[in-house]
């Protein structure tokens, strides 16, 4: 979905003097990759920037957030401010065409590389009477394998005001762009070679009059879509004519402020839609002529630091098609952002608005769908360089006139470095995942960014504020806690995964994603040393065993049997970590040397198996957290994953037993609990906290890794012979990412909690037989999002760290598929219930935020059966399983 369509959204921002519910209440903006960004008039350095001020009052509404340094204060020009910017990102996006997989016209979803430099500025005037406002820029996207997918994006527009008198004003301003339409817009021609590009031009104008206690806003918009025209891969041409169109819409809104802390308000607005064209092939037109009514509340709560706006009322919208329903539904918003410490800042916002689509089935055509979004965003600045956030968004749509209700998931988690006081660098990662009863609608996708920046506006000498709220001061950290050597043992858990490709009989191939998990225990021991500003450095040796492995057999003469065993292993790495409140964050990254146990025959020829030992070198990267339990003893966390190097795998096979070659390439992904031991008898005390601290109610963000794992059983027909008994462990891992809330409470250092949880997630195994004949088959498993809740038990350690265990149930989407030959392929999607149990930690980053490490094992109650229709029908079982490691950021209230 676009939320850049959303004309009301002008209106009410026109209406309010400041960005409207409409406008706020989208998802957190993404990677600037195949998205509609959003136009940053008033926003500088991610922090928004009110272009229209309220009318000035008799009695204003008090500011609630404190005082502080301004990080972007922007550079003097005569009687403006300058705010530049400019920005180069790399984003690794695994499904550029948001497509379901498996399903026409691609049998699996296509990645890429996109390469976006971001240019801006504006320019802000800082008259003490009147006020405009000038900004331009663009996103310039190159991909590094799919140029057709390029595209140029730019705007540029003005916004201003006008003091009649100290209590009216005018206001107005008007604004051009180039965009595109996202592959994941509903109804979007993705058959189309190029992304819909589109012209956007809109203009707002209005005024704003104070008269005792009442305040009054009147305005109007309009607004105006003029889509490019493009072409099929077979070089027809497509035509977008139908889709220009003008939006416009007349509002007002009466206010009267109770109190500096509370102003209550009511507000309506037209909404008017008219295009240029008919649908092709059809005799009807699309305008709808409607109405926003609603009445609220606007809060500025000072001694909690909260400030907001919520409304609710009834939207209505007449089509002038007869076959179009007319809608009358309940409308509403939220806005609330809360500032409980200057360092931390929380927006949770509500929204509902009627989206224009160009959905359609046949004859049948959706006029319009009603989005519903609920979501939040938290930042923390953890130092004046570095900031950290967690964002996510959930968003029903429903679709009008047509039988489609989509459930989309959009969460994420970044972070921002400034390497010099005016160059940053980021990291993002987002996931979104789309749900529908439309399955070819479904999709989930991935996007990993990094990116440098240029903000010559940022205040050279900025420095957050330190906390110091009455009667709690912040314990101090002491210096050389983690500093010295040390010594340690862990055991762990995780995933083993392997994929492999070769030569099948008949001139045919095979690839599949084959894993499974296992236990693990090791010794470790390094030096490290605290650094300047919280950082740390060091070195580390580790060995250990582990019993992962994973099996693959089909009861057959010509069939394989096949397992791999990992055995003992031993690693050098580079650890860098980053001291908080309660402990250290690090990563690591290193070289491993392995022993693996791979075993490969086809089963007529045993002797002509291969059956051999070989010692594998991967590279290893990680993150933990270390958190200290006494003056020398520590506790950790540890998520590992490693990549080795490709290895063949010659075999006896059919075809009077030559010897054919399968190529193997491993990697496994491995969380362990440990516990060390520093060395050096003058070492300083930890500062403790009470256990106190972590009673009450909490939320946040995380980001996961995971393994997705499948028993496969059956039986399968070749050639109408059989059945033949199969056994096979399928795995690949992959990302998450989601959202927490709970409620804890501490009887002395025991801690009892109940935790609920939602994720979004794109990953799965695959297997695929290309071979002549009528006998390949393809199947794969993947996972989507998914919910649940758990119960937590723990044990607070003196410095106010927490260490637990969980135990609780989820519910997940699942597709599987199944394919054999020219026959009829299985392609479904369920929800299952599943049994999660886990362990983990929290350390405190300050008084209130947390960081967490999680590691979680998930058993799904229910096998996904599946027979496809053939005349000898194959008869398959799923039995899912899981591990979960995730990172996450989190606020205590």
């Amino acid at each position: 979905m676009k939320y850049a369509l959303k004309p009301l959204a002008a209106c009410m921002a026109t209406l309010f003097g400041a960005a409207s519910f409409n406008v706020w209440g989208a998802p957190p903006a993404a990677p600037p990759i195949q998205t509609q960004n959003q136009s940053p008039s008033g926003v500088q350095g991610g922090a928004p920037v009110a272009t229209v001020p309220p009318v000035l009052a008799t009695r204003p509404m008090t500011s609630v957030f404190p005082t502080q340094p301004n990080e972007f204060p922007g550079i003097p020009w005569g009687s403006f401010l300058v705010f530049p910017e400019v920005s180069l990102a790399a984003t690794y996006d695994d499904n550029i065409y948001a497509e379901r997989p498996y399903t026409a016209p691609r049998t699996y979803v296509t990645d890429d590389v996109v390469y976006t430099l971001s240019p801006s500025i504006a320019l802000k005037s800082k008259w003490q009477q009147h006020a405009l406002n000038f900004d331009a820029g663009g996103d310039l996207d190159r991909y590094r394998n799919h140029d057709s997918e390029n595209v140029n994006d730019y705007w540029l527009g003005f916004d201003g005001r006008y003091d009649l008198s100290p209590t009216t004003n005018v206001f107005g301003g008007a604004r051009h762009s180039r965009d595109h339409e996202d592959r994941s817009t509903p109804g979007s021609n993705i058959g189309q070679i190029k992304p819909t590009l589109y012209d956007h031009d809109e203009a707002h104008l209005g005024v704003a009059h104070a008269f005792g206690a009442f305040r009054l806003r009147l305005g109007g918009t309009y607004d105006r879509y003029d889509y490019k025209n493009g072409a099929l891969a077979s070089g027809l041409p497509t035509n977008n004519d139908y889709r220009d169109h003008n939006l416009n819409s007349l509002g007002v809104r009466l206010g009267y402020v109770l109190s500096p802390q509370y102003e209550l308000f009511g507000q309506v607005a037209t909404d008017n839609r008219r295009y240029d064209n008919l649908i092709p092939g059809q005799t009807f037109n699309r305008d709808s002529d409607g109405y926003r009514a609603a009445a609220g509340v606007k809060f500025t709560l000072q001694p909690q630091r909260l400030t907001g706006e919520a409304f609710a009322g009834v939207m209505g919208q007449n089509f002038d098609y007869s076959g179009f329903s007319d809608i009358t539904k309940p409308y509403f918003g939220l806005l609330t952002v809360w500032k409980p410490t200057s360092l931390t800042t929380a927006t949770l916002f509500i929204d509902r608005s009627l989206e224009e689509t160009t959905v359609f089935s046949g004859p049948s055509y959706a006029s319009s769908s009603t989005d519903t979004t609920y979501g939040f965003e938290v930042e923390r600045h953890l130092t004046s360089r570095l900031s950290v956030n967690g964002r996510a968004a959930y968003t029903h749509s429903d679709f009008n006139d047509f039988a489609r209700v989509d459930k989309i998931v959009d969460a994420g988690a970044g972070l921002r470095y400034y390497v010099m006081p005016n160059v940053y660098l980021g990291a993002d990662l987002r996931i979104v995942d789309r749900a529908s009863s439309d399955i070819a609608a479904q999709y989930s996708r991935n996007q990993m960014l990094v990116s440098v920046g240029y903000t010559p506006a940022r205040n050279r000498d900025y420095a957050i504020i330190p906390e110091r709220e009455a009667g709690a001061p912040e314990a101090p950290r002491a210096q050389g806690i983690y500093s010295g050597f040390y010594l340690g043992a862990q055991l762990g858990h995780g995933g083993l995964t392997t994929a492999t490709w070769g030569p099948r009989g008949g001139g045919g191939s095979d690839t599949a994603g084959m894993g499974g998990f296992g236990a693990s225990y090791a010794l470790f021991g390094g030096w490290g040393t605290e650094l300047a500003d919280n950082w740390y450095l060091g070195v580390e040796l580790d060995g250990g065993d582990s019993n992962a492995n994973w099996k693959h057999r089909k009861i057959k003469n010509d069939a394989p049997t096949v397992f791999v065993d990992k055995d003992s292993n031993y690693g050098l790495s580079l650890r860098a970590g980053y001291l908080l409140d309660g402990g250290m964050l690090y990563g690591k990254f290193g070289k491993v040397r392995t022993d693996f146990h791979t075993y490969y025959t086809e089963n007529q020829f045993s002797t002509g198996a291969y059956d051999r030992d070989q010692t594998l070198t991967g590279n290893r990267v990680g993150l933990g957290l270390e958190i200290p339990a006494s003056r020398n003893l520590f506790v950790r966390t540890d998520y590992s994953v490693t990549r080795y190097g490709s290895y063949d795998v010659p075999y006896q096979s059919s075809g009077g037993g030559a010897t054919t070659t399968e190529t193997f390439k491993t990697g496994d992904a491995v969380f362990s609990l440990g516990l060390g031991w520093r060395f050096g008898g003058q070492r300083p005390l930890v500062a403790t906290r009470p256990a106190t601290e972590l009673r009450g109610l909490y939320m946040g963000a995380n980001l996961g890794h995971g393994t997705l794992g499948t028993r496969l059983t059956g039986t399968q027909y070749d050639s109408g012979v059989g059945p033949y008994d199969f056994t096979g462990d399928f795995a690949r891992s992959g990302f998450t990412g989601g959202f927490f809330a709970g409620y804890g409470y501490t009887f002395n250092q025991i801690y009892v909690g109940l935790e609920l949880e939602a994720e979004a997630a794109n990953f799965g195994w695959e297997h695929e037989r290309d071979t002549a004949g009528s006998g390949g088959r393809d199947f794969a498993s993947e996972k989507r999002g998914g919910y649940g809740g758990s119960v937590r038990i723990g044990y607070v350690l003196p410095n106010g760290s927490l260490l637990y265990g969980r135990i609780g149930q989820v519910q997940t989407r699942f597709n599987t598929f199944y394919s054999r030959g020219a026959g009829t392929p299985v392609n479904q999607s369920d929800n299952f219930d599943g049994t999660r149990v886990g362990l983990g930690a929290e350390i405190p980053a300050s008084r209130n935020t947390f960081v967490r490490m999680d590691y979680s094992y998930t058993r799904y109650n229910d096998p996904v059966t599946v027979s496809p229709q053939q005349p000898t029908a194959d008869i398959m079982r799923f039995d899912n399983t899981e591990n979960l490691a995730r990172v996450g950021l989190g606020y205590r209230f």
